[in-house]
């Protein structure tokens, strides 16, 4: 039996409500933009609470294996890759 690799996406707890509470989901993607399609077509309205149009939202950092990415949507991701999307909070 062959062991498919893919990469983990963690998701961020303000949005595990759409996910029925998982903390991390494994996809099939190459890039960042093609992780967040696959959670939009398992969790629908994953996408709009991380993007804003065609972007990832000013507010969230994406992480690929550890380092902030500033390719955001067009990171590569291998099949071990490890994603997290940060959220900042604002608060007073």
């Amino acid at each position: 039996m062959v062991s498919l690799l893919m990469p983990t996406i963690f998701i961020p707890a303000p949005i595990r409500d759409l996910t029925g509470g998982k903390v991390s989901v494994a996809v099939s993607a190459s890039s960042v933009r093609e992780a967040i399609e696959s959670l939009e077509a398992e969790f629908p309205g994953i996408k709009d609470r991380l993007c804003e149009g065609d972007r990832v939202r000013s507010n969230i950092s994406v992480l690929v294996d550890g380092q902030v990415s500033h390719l955001k949507m067009r990171e590569k991701l291998r099949e071990d890759s490890e994603v997290h999307f940060v959220i900042a909070i604002s608060g007073g």
